[in-house]
């Protein structure tokens, strides 16, 4: 079953502000006739559970974000403009119509910059862990070749343009099925992701590897479950089976705290909420556990150096759902 985060795509019937049928159109087509007329496609996260997540990202600012953490391995395309990615390996520049895989549970430094027309614009899939640790436990060693060449973020581009192009097209048919279930059910998701992840291997020599399972990420795996609740340490070390001083310590060994995990969690979602979404900020901050929107936007300036309307600003008007 797919979820939304903000409901908000076009359905099926005719928009009455663009005249075309929403359904009969991919996302790109769809997004294509609605820049013609001055408008923006809605826009919200979607997750297939047990599969993936995605969505798209309009940002006309160019931000940069500091020791990113992704909870699940992501894939994103860039449509326009072109995204910097800074390791402790050296710095990845994806254009527009190349893509690249980032790995979970590794700290990055990234940036998205406008085209020339003021427009930076991605597609995103983020791929569930449990996907992924059912086909490393199925596969097992025959996915290890390609280990020697894999980064924390890795270029995923054809060798030639014709071949790009039936990969950029798989991509944007699984965020269509995730996106979507007008045109595609939620039965047709899984598949598409699966082939998605078949030219990643093709093209990559390997598959995103699944989150170590340290306590860390299994803390991180229930914080994701409801990040506004207000979580304690006793309740978090009762539900992974371990006493609250075994549960500080090993978090403590593992450099971090639960309220360095939950504020760290809180403001990821909420950045993503931002670029992806077309919530108000005061629905981000409540969602992410803040009743406070100033302290909520005092924090994400802390965290990130900038404040929570600087990706909103200059938005052009969305295209009504229907």
């Amino acid at each position: 079953m797919s979820s939304h985060v903000q409901s908000g795509m076009a359905m099926k019937g005719r928009d009455p502000q663009t005249g075309f049928h929403a359904a009969r159109y991919s996302d790109g087509e769809m997004a294509a006739i609605a820049e013609r007329q001055g408008l923006r496609m809605p826009r919200s996260i979607a997750q297939l559970h047990g599969v993936a997540s995605a969505a798209r990202v309009d940002q006309n600012v160019r931000l940069l974000t500091r020791s990113l953490v992704l909870g699940d391995p992501m894939l994103v395309a860039v449509q326009k403009g072109y995204k910097i990615i800074s390791t402790p390996s050296g710095c990845l520049e994806v254009h527009a119509g190349e893509a690249v895989l980032i790995e979970a549970g590794e700290a990055i430094d990234v940036e998205n910059v406008p085209d020339g027309d003021g427009l930076y614009q991605a597609h995103w899939i983020a791929f569930d862990n449990r996907l992924l640790a059912a086909l490393d436990a199925r596969e097992g060693d025959a996915r290890e070749g390609g280990g020697d060449r894999r980064t924390v973020a890795s270029p995923v581009n054809a060798p030639n343009s014709e071949v790009q192009e039936v990969f950029l097209d798989s991509v944007e048919r699984a965020c269509e099925a995730i996106l979507k279930e007008c045109v595609a059910p939620a039965a047709v998701g899984r598949p598409r992701v699966m082939e998605l992840l078949a030219w990643v291997e093709e093209l990559c020599g390997f598959l995103p590897r699944p989150a170590r399972c340290s306590t860390t990420g299994r803390v991180r795996a229930l914080l994701t479950e409801d990040l506004a609740a207000r979580w304690t340490t006793d309740q978090l070390a009762r539900r992974l089976g371990l006493s609250e001083a075994t549960f500080r310590r090993r978090l403590a060994q593992e450099g971090t705290s639960l309220s360095v995990l939950l504020t760290e969690m809180r403001m990821g979602q909420a950045l993503r909420l931002l670029q992806s979404t077309d919530l108000p900020i005061i629905q981000v901050a409540f969602s992410v556990g803040y009743e406070s929107p100033s302290k909520f936007a005092g924090r994400f300036r802390s965290r990130f150096g900038f404040p929570p309307s600087s990706l909103r600003l200059a938005a052009p008007p969305a295209v009504p759902a229907m």
